[in-house]
This record gives structure tokens, sequence and C-alpha cells, in this order.
């Protein structure tokens, strides 16, 4: 009986995979950022300009421009882009400087109401709970603002909060989830037969 192994991978082979790949990657995202400012130009000369690309170009959609725009005008760092996490849907939000200081380092989060203990989280790594902890839609919150905004969380002593905002929202047709839900069938079906009234 004959087995096939796979080959073992080396050391040296990971090594190179992951610096080109680390170049491919980051190379893209210069590119992102040359395209946007390209595109930048070529609307502030004609603010038409996307609508004209988007008829010239139809693999180029007027969403997908948008977002280049927003990269060239430096709205958005192009890394928070690339995932739809809690931390980078933050982040986006911030000034540009504030989204490269926290990409740059990570995000200090509070332990505790009662201590001034912090973890260092990455923001792509920040739990829904760590984000609301750590960001205001302004910016990211001192710690000491953590701590109140922790303590204000707290539930009084004796008393027990009913949590009356449902798992999801169903509007125009879509489904959109508050926070991260487990559905049976039973869950599913539910939904669906709300969405067909």
């Amino acid at each position: 009986m004959k087995t096939t192994e796979k080959a073992k991978v080396t050391q040296i082979q990971i090594n190179t995979t992951a610096k080109q790949l680390g170049d491919l990657i980051f190379g893209g995202l210069n590119m992102w950022v040359k395209a946007g400012e390209m595109l930048v130009e070529m609307i502030d000369k004609d603010p038409d300009a996307i609508k004209k690309i988007c008829k010239a170009n139809p693999k180029l959609t007027k969403a997908m421009l948008n977002k280049f725009e927003q990269i060239g005008r430096k709205v958005y760092d192009p890394r928070l882009l690339l995932r739809n996490c809690a931390g980078y849907t933050k982040a986006r939000r911030l000034p540009y400087s504030a989204q490269q200081d926290i990409l740059k380092n990570k995000v200090k989060v509070a332990v505790s109401s009662a201590s001034n203990d912090h973890r260092l989280v990455d923001v792509g790594e920040m739990t829904p709970e760590e984000t609301r902890i750590a960001f205001t839609n302004e910016g990211v919150r001192s710690i000491t603002e953590q701590r109140s905004f922790l303590k204000s969380q707290e539930k009084p002593k004796g008393v027990r909060r009913q949590d009356s905002s449902p798992d999801y929202v169903i509007n125009k047709g879509k489904v959109t989830f508050r926070h991260d839900v487990t559905l049976d069938v039973a869950g599913l079906a539910a939904i669906l037969s709300q969405m067909t009234r």
C-alpha cells in the first residue's frame, strides 16, 4: 500500500514566502494610496470624474472609487479597509493621524473600573466589548475615561438589567447583527418569516 506524504516546508521557504507576501501586500497598499491620490487629482479637476471613469472602465464601480477617493484624501488608512472587525470599524471613524497611530501602536484597554491596570490590544484583534470600552465616536478614551465608562456600565447591586435590544435588526430586506450570534434552524426560520411579512 502506497501512502502519499506532504513535503515538509522548510523554515527558509517560510521566510522567503513571508517576505514575498509582505512585499506584495504592502506594495499593493502603496498602490492603493497612489490610485487614491490620482483619483483625487482627477476629481478636483472634474467633479464628474468618477462617473466618467466608471463609464470608461465598467470593472470600476462608483462604490469602489469612492473608497479610493477616501484613501487619497487621507480619510482612511487603506489597511483599515482590509477587514471589517470591530476595532477596524471604530478606527475608521477617527482622524487619519489617529488611525495611523492606532495601527502602529496597540490600544490601551482598561481591565476594570477599580484599577489603573490595562492591557495593550492590537486594534485588529479587539473584541466588540473592548471597542466599546476604548473608543468613543470621536477618539480613544484615556484609561481614566475607560474606567468611568466601565463604572457606568456596572449593574447596581440587587438590580437586574434586562437587555431589551434584539440581537439583530431587519431593514430593507437585510439582516444586521448587533454582535456575534449563533442561530439554529428555528432562529433562521424566524428571521426569514419576519423578512417576508
